[in-house]
Order: structure tokens, then C-alpha cells, then sequence
């Protein structure tokens, strides 16, 4: 019975997402022992939500990607006006179930989001699915920081690295404390080429930086209550300052929430994921 369950769940989340319907999705994952299990819940669903890309919606090709349309209705498109720079689309990957992706070439790939003042309230939560390249040692995925001359460590990072051999990867998050840079522990592991959900969870209020990958918490680093600059821009695909630290590999989704959501939606989130790209999470 609960296999069963679980079946028309996921076919209910896949034929909802694949004919529209609309944001509040809400369906229940009846796999737990004691009944009802973590419930799946659509991005949309959720209050502070400023960006929502997914990549088998709103894409533009040029020569590549030239725009990713934001699904969120706030209208923060993420675009590459040079065609030198634009990642490739990948309409059927199978890292991802088949879905399409958009694949980062390491070397000046990069999509450039807006200068929105509501990507954040010093708060943050930002979610990545992503896939490296074997050949990948470090970059960002996903950056909130300043593009002229402020300081090369200024604003917010989800990265990934390697623990001195390419074999060893980790992912972290990072962010700027009273004036110094921090870093998520290197204990998040994940395989190269393989698909994984990293979360950065941001609050400077509440003095803290956490990591998540596939639903595994980092420990929580503290953090000195910073005042994010209005005018940073979000960026995938490289470091805003100096266009550096540019990621190799692939991104199938992405979302940015200017708070810091809670577990239980933040569950709701990963969960609704892992149904969609077949991600084992940790708690779904």
C-alpha cells in the first residue's frame, strides 16, 4: 500500500508540474511508518520566493542559453547578451531523469540575474539542483554579490571544491562576516557527475550560515549581522567580482527566497525534488 501511495503521488506532482497547477501545490508523501510522511511542495507555495528557474521552462537559445526567465513572477530573468559566454541547453539529460538542464563549461560561462533590492532582507534561502563535471575542481554555482570594485570576497556563495584531489568534493556556503569571509564546514561530500540539491540557508539577524546537501545539514557557522548591499546582482555560473571561480557542469533548477524558510517548508521543497529528478533526500 504505501509503494502504491507513493506511485500516485509522484504521478500526481509530475502531471501537476507538467500542465500547470499553480503555485500552492500540496501532496501528500504517505511513506512513513506512523502514516502520513513529509509532504511535497512546489516552490511557489512558499512566502519570500523572488526567483524560480527551471530549465524546461523559459529558456532562450541563441548560440546558447541567452535568457532563463524566472517563474516566480517577480521578473528576475537571469540573461548573457554575449554569445561567447552562454552556457549550452541540454534538452534531455539523463543525469537529471531526462529532464533538460543548462550545462556551464567552466571557462566563461556565466547568466547574469538583476540587481533586485528584494533578493534579500539579510536573510536568504537559495536552492541548487546541479550535476559537476568530472573535470570540475571548484566554483560557484550561485552567488549574490557585487560586480564593480568592492571586495573580491563581498556578498553570498554557494560553491563547490575539492578537498585536495579532484576525487574529493565538497559543497559550501558562504558569506561575508563583518567584513571577513566564512565558510560552511567541508563535510558535505558529494560524487562527481552525479545530481545533487544543495541549499544555503542565510539568516545575519538570527547570526548564522547553514548548508544542506541532498537533505544532510552542515553544522551552522556563526556570523557577524552584516548589512547586504541593495545593489548586488545575482549570478549563476561564476563569482560576480572579476568574473572568476567559473562552475563546470550542469543546472537543472533553481530558487531564491529572501528569508530564511523554515525546516518543515524547507522540507517540502526538497522533497518536491526529489520527486521530480528522482534526488534521494535525506527525510523524504
Amino acid at each position: 500500500m504505501k509503494a502504491l501511495l507513493r506511485s500516485v503521488s509522484a504521478f500526481v506532482v509530475a502531471g501537476c508540474l507538467a500542465l500547470g497547477c499553480g503555485s500552492g501545490l500540496l501532496i501528500g508523501d504517505f511513506s512513513s511508518s506512523s502514516g502520513k510522511g513529509p509532504r511535497t511542495v512546489s516552490p511557489g507555495a512558499v512566502n519570500g520566493l523572488r526567483a524560480w528557474l527551471r530549465a524546461d521552462s523559459g529558456i532562450t537559445v541563441s548560440v546558447g542559453v541567452s535568457a532563463w526567465s524566472d517563474l516566480s513572477g517577480s521578473g528576475n530573468d537571469f540573461v548573457q547578451v554575449s554569445s561567447i559566454y552562454q552556457p549550452a541547453f541540454m534538452p534531455v539529460d539523463g543525469t537529471f531523469g531526462g529532464r533538460p538542464s543548462v550545462a556551464f563549461d567552466g571557462t566563461d560561462d556565466f547568466l547574469q540575474g538583476p540587481s533586485d533590492a528584494t533578493f534579500t532582507n539579510n536573510a536568504a534561502t537559495w536552492i541548487a539542483v546541479f550535476a559537476t563535471d568530472p573535470a570540475q575542481t571548484s566554483g560557484t554555482v550561485l552567488t549574490l554579490g557585487a560586480t564593480g570594485a568592492s571586495p573580491f570576497n563581498d556578498g553570498w556563495r554557494l560553491d563547490v571544491a575539492q578537498n585536495g584531489t579532484i576525487s574529493d568534493q565538497y559543497v559550501r556556503a558562504y558569506a561575508m562576516s563583518a567584513s571577513a569571509p566564512v565558510y560552511t564546514p567541508d563535510s558535505l561530500r558529494y560524487t562527481l557527475g552525479a545530481p545533487n540539491v544543495a541549499v544555503g540557508h542565510w539568516s545575519q539577524s538570527q547570526t548564522y550560515v547553514q548548508l544542506f546537501l541532498n537533505g544532510v545539514p552542515s553544522v551552522p557557522t556563526a556570523l557577524a549581522p552584516d548589512v547586504m548591499s541593495n545593489l548586488y546582482q545575482m549570478r549563476i555560473g561564476a563569482h560576480n567580482f572579476a568574473n572568476a571561480f567559473f562552475f563546470k557542469g550542469k543546472v537543472a533548477e533553481v530558487i531564491v527566497y529572501n528569508q530564511a524558510i523554515s525546516s518543515s517548508d524547507l522540507q517540502g521543497v526538497e522533497c518536491y525534488l526529489q520527486v521530480r529528478y528522482g534526488i534521494p533526500i535525506t527525510g523524504c
